[in-house]
């Protein structure tokens, strides 16, 4: 996948990417975005739209594809942390992930969204 890489905006240590904070979903974008939008880079929820809004008006670079993968696994730590869970517990996860792609299949974000399983009897 092409993009993956260049430096991005952020660093985590599970994917060597860093995130950036466009609410409570976590998200990745490339670096190149922070100097044309800087509010990407802030740790503060973005005003005037979506980050790929804020992308496209800056750059003209706009969203073609959208590939979604769903999965579900064992909750990690961290994903309990996130997920508010008391740290013992053992829980499977549902995991979501977007990648974002422009006309010249660059990619434009990469997002995670967790979520936990309820059991309604």
């Amino acid at each position: 996948m092409r993009g993956w890489s260049q430096a991005v905006v952020g660093h985590d240590a599970d994917h060597d990417l860093l995130p950036a904070h466009a609410g409570m979903v976590p998200s990745w974008i490339p670096a190149e975005f922070a100097q044309a939008v800087p509010e990407l880079a802030r740790s503060e929820r973005l005003k005037g739209g979506l980050s790929l809004d804020l992308i496209a008006r800056a750059t003209g670079r706009r969203v073609v594809k959208r590939v979604d993968e769903e999965t579900a696994r064992i909750a990690t730590a961290k994903d309990l942390a996130l997920l508010e869970l008391e740290a013992d517990t053992v829980a499977a996860i549902l995991v979501l992930t977007a990648s974002f792609f422009d006309a010249d299949g660059e990619l434009l974000e990469y997002g995670v969204d967790l979520g936990r399983f309820v059991r309604i009897i």
